[in-house]
């Protein structure tokens, strides 16, 4: 950082610890008073959105060589539920999320049988998870690492080229999540979110069908990890104070 922008930001900092001490200060005489302890215990239920990129690997089981492996891109939403509790500055807490997602690739495997490469497509469908999360709290702002279990569908799409049949599959995937992020309570039941969250999702088989056709029931393996940021807003029940 250029010693211009640490100078504006602590000036800002000052700036912002001058007006709070301001806003606590009784001309009575009788001193600052303080403010009021947030707590961070309670259950939250809010929504979110962000980006997600990442990568699939598979391949035609059975035929070496017939390898894919696409980049993942895509925007992701949904919403998410959860319960923490404070003991000091320390915060624990359970939560679930479910997304859905237009994370997406597309890409072409090698001929198979040196005469029909597949152009291939891959959706996550949707997404979802249950973690733990461990935070350690500044009065109204927290920084948090989470983790836990996530399972999600993705659906496969295969076009034998240079023309018909297209084969479809989809397998539901499992495998862990793990992340870190920031909250900062924008009042006492209104709390605010950025987050990371690096997600593997492990190899399944996905039994792509073509109604009859030559190629049909053709097992293809696949597994899939994202990088993703995402925001949230939530609203919180119960021990704002």
């Amino acid at each position: 950082m250029s010693k211009s922008k640490l100078i504006i930001a602590m000036v800002a900092i000052a700036s912002m610890s001058s007006m709070a001490m301001a806003g606590g200060y009784e001309p009575s005489g009788k001193g600052f008073a303080p403010p009021p302890v947030y707590s961070w215990t309670g259950f939250y239920v809010g929504g979110h959105a962000g980006l997600a990129s990442g990568d699939t690997e598979g391949g035609v089981q059975g035929f070496s060589g017939v390898d894919t492996q696409l980049d993942l891109d895509g925007g992701i939403y949904g919403g998410y539920v959860g319960y923490n509790y404070q003991s000091g500055a320390w915060v624990f807490g359970i939560e679930g999320t479910y997304s859905g997602s237009n994370i997406d690739a597309n890409g072409q495997t090698p001929p198979l049988f040196g005469l029909f490469p597949f152009q291939v497509q891959q959706e996550l469908d949707w997404l979802a998870t249950i973690e733990g999360r461990v935070g350690y709290a500044f009065g109204r702002s927290m920084v948090y690492a989470r983790g836990g279990w996530a399972w999600g569908k993705l659906e496969t799409t295969a076009d034998i080229l240079p023309g018909p049949p297209t084969l479809t599959g989809s397998e539901t995937h499992n495998g862990w999540t793990a992340g870190f992020g920031f909250e900062h309570a924008l009042g006492d039941w209104l709390i605010a979110r950025v987050e990371y969250s690096h997600v593997d999702l492990d190899s399944e088989t996905h039994n792509l069908r073509c109604g009859g056709c030559f190629f049909d029931n053709t097992p293809i393996e696949n597994e899939a990890e994202l990088d993703i940021i995402r925001i949230g807003l939530s609203v919180k029940f119960g021990g704002h104070k």
